[in-house]
């Protein structure tokens, strides 16, 4: 099994029979098992990356990660707690008060600058907690609350989809996304700002970064364009063969699940028209 260029040159050359350069050189084997890569980064799908996306108000569609070749999902964290209104804004020396937030996930960590102020847990699972003043002179206080991250996935949809999807006049946080050509756009379009994780596939050209046991399908792809070149057009259909049917195993193995329970799950499919509608 390969594990570098090199290797992967030195198999070629030994299914080529031809251990020295005599017919073809190194520049054009090493073109080949790069174009290998290329093509298997891109058919399997297999060099999986992620990156963020800062989204911006009533900005609809932003830049693609670079060489993206497929969009798996975005997520973004779930932000959606809050300071309750009705939370006390003054607090006399030596009394409790019952702090209170609304929304988020627990657990909720609490912590308060200023002299003389503290509270009665430093981690809740509930949304409450009691905040002290101790007997001592009391300033100004400034209470911080955080909760654990929770995250929201977002469906997957085609471009076309968007004039039928209904959108309330303060539509909040994005709902959907869509990759389109060197785009990601997000549905609605988001209201501020949020940080979108997305999961992808990129393209690449080094034997590096696929996994190990799609290297060896470099050897078959770069073997077959050599015969190629010499007319053993037998040969050529042999190796390529090989290296198709072993991508389509590879597919059919590492796919098979995101296909059936995943993808039919999302609605990136074109909407029907009027005239594809059967009439009874």
């Amino acid at each position: 099994m390969p594990t570098n260029l090199e290797n992967a040159l030195e198999k070629t050359r030994s299914l080529l029979d031809e251990p020295v350069a005599l017919v073809f050189t190194e520049e054009e084997l090493n073109n080949w098992i790069t174009e290998g890569v290329i093509d298997i980064s891109v058919k399997s799908l297999c060099h999986e990356q992620t990156d963020t996306i800062t989204t911006e108000n009533e900005v609809l569609e932003y830049s693609a990660p670079t060489e993206c070749v497929f969009v798996h999902a975005c997520i973004y964290v779930i932000d959606l707690f809050t300071y309750s209104d009705d939370n006390p804004e003054t607090i006399d020396d030596g009394q409790e008060k019952t702090i209170t937030v609304t929304g988020g996930y627990p657990p909720f960590t609490w912590s308060v600058t200023g002299t003389g102020f503290s509270f009665a847990e430093a981690t809740t699972e509930g949304r409450t907690n009691t905040l002290i003043a101790d007997g001592t002179e009391c300033d100004d206080a400034e209470v911080t609350v955080t909760c654990a991250n929770r995250y929201q996935g977002l469906q997957r949809i085609h471009p076309r989809l968007l004039a039928h999807i209904a959108v309330e006049s303060d539509p909040g946080p994005p709902m959907f996304y869509y990759h389109h050509h060197d785009k990601i756009g997000f549905h609605p379009v988001p209201n501020g700002a949020y940080t979108v994780t997305v999961f992808f596939s990129k393209v690449t050209d080094d034997i590096d970064d696929l996994p190990s046991y799609l290297r060896n399908l470099t050897i078959l792809y770069s073997v077959a364009l050599a015969r190629l070149s010499e007319g053993w057009e037998d040969d050529f259909e042999m190796f390529i063969k090989m290296y198709l049917n072993s991508l389509m195993a590879y597919r059919e193995d590492v796919c098979r699940y995101r296909q059936l329970y995943v993808d039919a799950k999302d609605k990136f499919q074109i909407p029907q028209g009027k005239e594809n509608v059967s009439r009874k």
